[in-house]
């Protein structure tokens, strides 16, 4: 929670549109626990200006499909990234959410300490970068790549 409340604070976007986004993002949550509780825990969901990006895993392309659906019914939305990935139940038991947790968690902290840095908006899930691509302004192009590295 308090890495979240920091990165709101260094958004590069106006309130009215964290505003709107966290309305998005609210009824998209609001939907899924009302589909189902579970599927918080399997797909997250980012809003940017209107811009959402879903990402997790699930075990059913039925499921993915009634997820896809929920999380679409938000007329707001300007444009929609699908990165869900399907896998096996198998691999869904392995419990990577937590590594990807804290994955995320370590790269977060990094980004909100380094200078020029005015944004932090990507997921780390099954060890893949998954976030909104924009046209960075001059000054703070590159800035968040120099302190994360792949091991």
């Amino acid at each position: 929670m308090a890495i979240e409340a920091a990165k709101k604070a260094w958004e590069d976007r106006s309130n009215e549109d964290q505003v709107t986004d966290a309305k998005i993002y609210g009824g998209i949550l609001s939907r899924l626990s009302d589909k189902d509780k579970k599927l918080l825990l399997d797909v997250s969901a980012d809003v940017w200006e209107g811009r959402v990006l879903l990402t997790g895993t699930l075990d059913s392309r039925k499921t993915h499909r009634e997820v896809l659906s929920l999380v679409r019914r938000d007329k707001r939305i300007r444009k929609f990234y699908d990165e869900v990935r399907i896998v096996t139940k198998a691999e869904k038991e392995e419990g990577g959410a937590v590594n990807d947790f804290w994955i995320e968690l370590k790269i977060n902290a990094r980004l909100l300490t380094t200078k020029g840095v005015t944004s932090v908006n990507f997921r780390w899930r099954s060890g893949q970068v998954q976030g909104f691509h924009y046209r960075p302004r001059p000054k703070r192009m590159g800035a968040g790549h120099r302190p994360v590295r792949h091991p």
